[in-house]
């Protein structure tokens, strides 16, 4: 079955061709569930468990309310249950990032699980910032690739490609149109020095 595409190239060059739901219907709702993990999972990449801890409750507060601004702005919904959540988050310390996030698929294409874990001693004092971080992974979450990854050199550890095989114009990739970018509009700028994110979701 080929995976169908939107028809805006905005869209479409952030669709890698995977999706929560496995008949791969545009337009359909999907209803994706998540939770908190309690204890550390297996290691999806290399130390990923390194100084793991469940997140606090103001983190799981601030997650819930972006998911949900993230459901106004897609066909989207996330229900919140009590373990094995379709999308699972945690904490640990990581290098050089803020979040990561693992996609596990069936046949390459269907999403039925991932995994979101934030840095254990990140800047969350911003909860705008979280916010943007939150809002980023989930995109991740749902099958959007990050701006940042479509253009690593061939070869690179994650090199991400678009269905269409196209990148998002550059002109896109601010904090007024997507949360897959790390470049933030000048004009809007509310990220730490260094740590620009995108904060509208580019599913919209």
């Amino acid at each position: 079955m080929l995976f169908p595409t939107s028809g805006n190239p905005l869209i479409d060059a952030l669709i890698v061709g995977q999706s929560w739901d496995p008949d791969y219907t545009v337009g359909l709702p999907v209803t994706v569930t998540y939770s908190f993990m309690t204890s550390a999972p297996r290691a999806y990449w290399s130390g990923e468990t390194t100084g793991w801890a469940p997140t606090t409750a103001a983190e799981q507060a601030g997650i819930s309310q972006a998911v949900q601004m993230f459901s106004q702005v897609s066909n989207i919904s996330f229900k919140q249950v009590s373990s094995g959540g379709g999308i699972q988050y945690g904490t640990d310390i990581q290098s050089g990032s803020d979040a990561l996030t693992e996609v596990a698929t069936s046949g390459n294409t269907n999403i039925v699980s991932a995994h979101t874990e934030f840095l254990t001693t990140g800047n969350w004092q911003s909860f705008i910032y979280f916010r943007q971080v939150i809002l980023h992974e989930l995109g991740n979450a749902v099958g959007l690739v990050d701006v940042s990854e479509q253009l690593l050199p061939p070869g690179s550890w994650a090199p991400a490609i678009s269905i269409t095989n196209t990148n998002l114009q550059t002109s896109y990739n601010n904090l007024d149109y997507t949360v897959m970018g790390y470049t933030a509009n000048p004009a809007h700028a509310v990220c730490p020095a260094g740590k620009d994110k995108g904060l509208s979701p580019s599913v919209r």
